[in-house]
């Protein structure tokens, strides 16, 4: 050692003075060129609790305060690196050290060593070292959120990218490696994003990005084509972001949305071919929300309504009013729907009276169904509508048909009593009788034939007077001349005159015009119009040519039958006339109203 060094009172190393030292704001070491320590200033012995006394060797108190080099190995060892300041005059610029001491939290330092040159010749050196603990646990704790969210882009299965602003791609997660078809980022890095657009979508996908280039957020979809040629349907989620350069780019998060997309569209064609489907039916079918707000209605339903319902507005159902079949109206509550929606449970073939705007009254049959989710809670409800208004029409007509067969049966038992007494009566035997008889019945059924084929609406006169001669005169018709205009009769006055025609043409066969080779009868009828009461049909019967005809003593069966149903049952009239010429009638009766006669 050297006598300066042993004489602590005057030490001095190339002019540098204790004092001096002390007043230094870091720690600071003062060695000689042995690396024995002179002088560690007050910073020193704050910071190092165990500071080395002067005297000790430096090397030694590296070791002792556990310093050793950083989290990057230096180029030299610690104690080669101080060796070369000491013998070489190297200084040490920021050799970053750490110190680990038991129980104690990591510091780290940089260190800082200077040669002290006097005439050319180094007589030792100063270590100071300043405490870096605070900024490297910063950049530890910077290092691993990076490293953390690196790992969260990384692990993230959707694209995570970065664009520079003239499109250019900068980073890619490996999930958007992977939708692109790259095999690593090296290989994509700096290609302008364009390239892998599908070429539709460039412009509307180059127009958003220079708005967020410009600080908007935005959200578009586009297809992209991977370098292997595969399309993707995407959707990109873009905000802007500043680069480490200074400059703007985007940052996006894209995902695939390619089997969203087809199941989308496979609902929305799905639901297209329901809606089509329920518009097609001949049927009315609405539906509703859970409370009753009508949602959905198809073309039927406003026919059936007579008016169009305001989605979302309308509640239960698109009719002005709805009434029960006896004619109240019904409460809201009572509604089919919202019993439906209310209980949970089907209404179905629930029916009711629905007005519409014009007060027009339609009985219907409502089906309301409640919709249901996965835990039973009611979501909406389904109706269809039916218009009963055919089959109450239906009913009625069977009512009546029912009424008016009983009716009919009564009033054919009646007329086959008649028939059957009046023919009795005026018979020899039981032969002539049968014949009799069952002529008279055939007439009868003429008549019934004719109304069963108009379900016993209607019958023309003329087909009437066709098939009656027809029974009976077969090939003589020819010589009965008919004429007059069409004539729809109703089913009681097609009856009596199938009867009454039936007499007359017997008559005229047995004892009249047609009993002879040159005997002819002309039948004819006109339509009498009346204002003051209902028309009446007119028809003369006139035979000519035939055997000459005496006036009868008493009314035969043809009178008393044609009087009991022409005049009697019908309210018309019979006037007969036994002339020189030929025997000839003039029957007259009141048209049935409501007939169409034509």
């Amino acid at each position: 050692m050297t006598a300066l060094a042993a004489s602590s009172q005057s030490v001095s190393l190339g002019g540098l003075a204790p004092e001096q030292l002390d007043l230094l704001p870091v720690p600071l070491w003062l060695c000689d060129r042995d690396g024995n320590l002179l002088h560690a200033n007050p910073r020193a012995r704050e910071a190092f609790a165990e500071a080395p006394v002067v005297g000790q060797s430096v090397f030694r108190a590296f070791d002792q305060l556990k310093l050793g080099p950083g989290d990057e190995p230096p180029a030299l060892p610690v104690a080669d690196a101080l060796i070369d300041v000491l013998q070489r005059a190297q200084p040490i610029r920021d050799l970053e050290l750490c110190q680990t001491l038991p129980d104690a939290p990591r510091r780290w330092l940089l260190m800082n060593a200077e040669p002290v040159v006097v005439a050319g010749e180094v007589v030792g050196a100063t270590c100071s070292f300043q405490d870096i603990s605070r900024q490297r646990r910063a950049e530890i704790e910077h290092a691993l959120s990076q490293q953390y969210l690196q790992a969260i882009v990384d692990a993230t299965p959707e694209c995570v990218k970065v664009v520079a602003a003239d499109g250019s791609l900068l980073q890619m997660n490996p999930a958007g490696l992977g939708m692109i078809g790259a095999g690593d980022a090296a290989s994509v890095t700096g290609v302008p994003v364009l390239n892998l657009i599908a070429e539709e979508d460039r412009r509307q996908w180059q127009e958003n990005h220079l708005q967020v280039c410009a600080g908007k957020r935005c959200v578009w979809e586009f297809d992209l084509i991977s370098i292997d040629g595969v399309r993707r349907h995407m959707e990109t989620h873009a905000v802007p972001l500043r680069l480490p350069d200074g400059g703007t780019g985007h940052l996006a998060v894209t995902r695939d949305i390619t089997e969203q997309t087809r199941d989308r569209e496979r609902i929305l064609a799905s639901e297209r071919y329901w809606h089509a489907l329920l518009e097609a039916l001949p049927m009315a079918v609405y539906t509703t929300d859970s409370e009753g707000l009508i949602t959905f209605y198809n073309a039927a339903a406003v026919r059936l309504w007579g008016a169009e319902p305001v989605l979302g507005q309308t509640r239960w159902c698109g009719s002005v009013k709805l009434f029960a079949n006896d004619g109240a109206p019904l409460q809201l509550d009572d509604y089919p729907m919202a019993v439906a929606l209310r209980t949970g449970t089907p209404q179905l073939g629930e029916e009711a009276l629905l007005e519409r705007p014009d007060g027009s009254r339609v009985p219907f049959a409502a089906h309301p169904m409640p919709l249901l989710d996965d835990q039973g809670r009611v979501t909406g409800a389904i109706s269809m509508l039916v218009d009963i208004s055919s089959h109450r029409q239906a009913q009625q007509r069977q009512a009546l048909l029912i009424d008016e067969l009983n009716h009919r049966v009564k009033n054919t038992l009646a007329s086959v009593q008649s028939i059957a007494a009046l023919t009795l009566r005026k018979s020899d035997s039981l032969a002539v009788f049968h014949a009799s008889f069952e002529r008279r019945l055939i007439a009868l059924s003429q008549g019934h034939d004719l109304l069963t084929q108009s379900r016993w609406q209607s019958a023309l006169l003329r087909s009437l007077l066709d098939k009656v001669l027809q029974a009976y005169l077969h090939v003589q018709c020819e010589r009965v001349e008919l004429a007059g205009p069409a004539v729809e009769l109703a089913p009681r006055e097609a009856l009596s005159l199938a009867m009454a025609f039936h007499e007359l043409t017997v008559n005229a066969a047995t004892y009249g015009a047609l009993s002879g080779e040159s005997g002819q009868v002309q039948l004819h009828w006109q339509v009498l119009a009346n204002q003051a009461s209902r028309p009446r049909l007119s028809l003369q019967w006139r035979e000519y040519n035939g055997p000459a005809v005496a006036v009868p003593g008493k009314p035969g069966f043809g009178t008393r039958l044609i009087e009991a149903s022409v005049v009697k049952e019908l309210g018309g009239s019979f006037a007969a006339s036994y002339d020189a010429q030929g025997f000839s009638c003039t029957l007259e009766l009141p048209l049935t109203g409501g007939v169409q006669h034509v």
